[in-house]
């Protein structure tokens, strides 16, 4: 604490006087220093809301983003089912056409029936079809590949080594083929079938 001069009728005037103003201006220079850390503060708390507005609209827009690609996921994934399901029912349409057109070969032309042997591929394709449908989509194309060019060797081999043994017996002359090419009901299921 500050101590005064003593004089005759109390402190000395001059004294407290200078002392009272050293301490306004000491109250004014804090009360200014006090106000500009205020003045900052509130500026760097405006500039703070700002920030945290702007990560709000970003976290708005990366929700927004998320949602839309798992909607679309869930789209595509809805979209491939049917894409197979609808494959699915064309090769069942194309087995029953070729199962028929088998017949009426056999009929016209006499061949021995491998009606057996074509339901039996084509049961087996599509039972691995729907079997991979109720599984779950998968686009690993490397081990279907693998598995079609086994069963392709295969079914030539047998084809190759039938051949040997029946080929005195399904020789077609060239006039059994005209007759089945000249045939309408052939030219109409070439047609059906998009092949001509």
């Amino acid at each position: 604490m500050y101590k005064f001069d003593t004089v005759k009728k109390g402190y000395d005037k001059v004294q407290v006087d200078n002392y009272i103003n050293r301490e306004i201006d000491s109250y004014k220079q804090t009360i200014s220093d006090k106000n500009m850390r205020i003045s900052e503060l509130l500026h760097q708390n405006n500039n703070l809301n700002k920030q945290i507005d702007e990560f709000k609209l970003r976290e708005d827009n990366v929700n927004k983003a998320l949602i839309t690609a798992i909607e679309k996921a869930q789209e595509m994934e809805m979209l491939v089912k049917k894409s197979y399901n609808i494959e699915l029912e064309r090769l069942r349409i194309w087995r029953d056409k070729w199962v028929s057109y088998a017949e009426k070969c056999k009929k016209t032309v006499g061949f021995n029936s491998v009606k057996g042997e074509v339901i039996g591929v084509l049961s087996t394709l599509e039972n691995e079809l729907i079997e991979r449908i109720n599984q779950g989509i998968t686009l690993n194309t490397q081990v279907v590949l693998n598995e079609a060019e086994e069963q392709y060797s295969k079914e030539k081999a047998r084809l190759d080594s039938k051949k040997n043994v029946d080929s005195e017996d399904i020789i077609a002359t060239d006039e059994e083929i005209e007759k089945i090419l000249n045939n309408p009901e052939f030219n109409n299921l070439i047609k059906s079938l998009g092949i001509a």
